[in-house]
């Protein structure tokens, strides 16, 4: 299951004061420092580094009779330690998978193990691939089945995640704050 960013990180501008114009090409001299912010800050912006909590069952359970389970341990194991992360059947989820994962290596993930005795953040990744179609939608054998949805009109999409590293240590839920 994948949860919106706690926070999205945008790349400071250039400060006007650090702009030296000696350092520019010959072209690049005529134009002002102020100029010269303003095409830094268009980059900067562009290029938003986001945080992503993406749950995984480390145990077994079974949908339609078949094992989902999923954890940090299973990706490490993968070629090149990436997967595909499909599966998702939330539409907001699907929403960020489609629309806001789209510059892969930009976008770190926070690897949560969830419905199991230790729950909470146990690695960190990066996405590996901008969304695409899931394919598992389409195949009435899969757990994750969505016999509504066509290949003109999907409804799921999905990312690759590679693993990065594991935390320095667990990083549990925080308790209720009410």
């Amino acid at each position: 299951m994948l949860q919106p960013p706690p926070t999205v990180f945008k790349k400071q501008p250039l400060n006007v004061s650090t702009v030296d114009l000696e350092d520019m090409p010959q072209a690049s001299q005529k134009r002002t420092a102020e100029s010269h912010l303003s095409e830094r800050t268009k980059i900067a912006t562009e290029e938003e580094i986001s945080h992503w909590l993406m749950k995984s069952e480390p145990e077994s359970q079974f949908e339609n009779g078949i094992d989902v389970k999923f954890g940090v341990k299973d990706l490490k194991e993968c070629p090149d330690q990436t997967a595909c992360w499909d599966g998702v059947r939330n539409y907001q989820a699907r929403n960020f998978l489609r629309d806001k994962m789209k510059k892969p290596s930009c976008h770190k993930v926070l690897f949560y193990h969830s419905n199991t005795k230790q729950t909470g953040i146990c690695a960190i990744c990066e996405v590996a691939k901008k969304g695409y179609v899931d394919q598992t939608q389409f195949d009435p054998k899969d757990p994750h089945y969505d016999k509504k949805s066509t290949k003109e009109e999907p409804r799921w999409y999905m990312v690759d995640v590679k693993f990065r590293r594991m935390t320095q240590r667990f990083i549990p839920p925080l308790p209720p704050l009410w």
